[in-house]
């Protein structure tokens, strides 16, 4: 996932989605602002993500496909990001940052910034990266700005089940975003178009 602001809709079935997510789920309040996931253990956390939904943005515009991101649990105890993507002329496209947690022990809001200046990371703002979503074995999780302004599902593998996006769907409708605002990642061995996630 491409995210410098982090991150994460149309009325779909969503009581019987939410039923069966709970159980399953880490799910925030539907209702103000947005609510970050009671908990997130980092030690699973970190790792691999692919970007397999997102509100378009434009520090994304040279993305073709392939969005993921890889995060680092860091000695200082900040979190190393590491972004790519396959760009519309083929080459891949990477851009580094450092996510500061802002609610320990929670550790389900963040501020990213990709913003160094010799050597010192540079954070401007507030939280930008509230997990708002989390599935309980950490197969995908939903991300969205306090704004509402950016909102990222990442997954584990490049494509959800349709159970996995009926929940997505719904952390998102709960949170005050429309899945239909939100467009599909074009992934190998996932979905390969871009199309509303609704």
């Amino acid at each position: 996932m491409n995210v410098s602001a982090l991150a994460l809709l149309a009325l779909l079935p969503i009581c019987s989605a939410q039923a069966a997510s709970a159980q399953t789920t880490q799910v925030a309040a539907s209702t103000g602002a947005v609510q970050p996931v009671a908990s997130v253990d980092l030690t699973r956390y970190v790792g691999s993500w692919y970007q397999v939904a997102a509100i378009p943005q434009i520090f994304e515009v040279q993305c073709a496909a392939n969005s993921t991101a890889v995060y680092t649990a860091r000695s200082d105890g900040t979190v190393g990001v590491d972004n790519t993507c396959t760009t519309w002329w083929g080459s891949v496209s990477q851009v580094l940052g450092v996510a500061r947690i802002e609610n320990k022990p929670a550790n389900s809001v963040l501020t990213v910034s990709f913003l160094n200046l010799f050597g010192q990371q540079l954070f401007f703002g507030g939280p930008n990266y509230e997990i708002v979503g989390l599935d309980s074995g950490y197969r995908w999780a939903v991300v969205v700005s306090p704004d509402r302004g950016s909102a990222f599902v990442l997954s584990r593998t490049p494509a959800l089940s349709s159970a996995a996006t009926a929940a997505v769907r719904a952390v998102l409708t709960r949170n005050g975003i429309s899945p239909c605002a939100l467009m599909t990642t074009p992934q190998a061995g996932g979905i390969g178009v871009s199309k509303k996630f609704c």
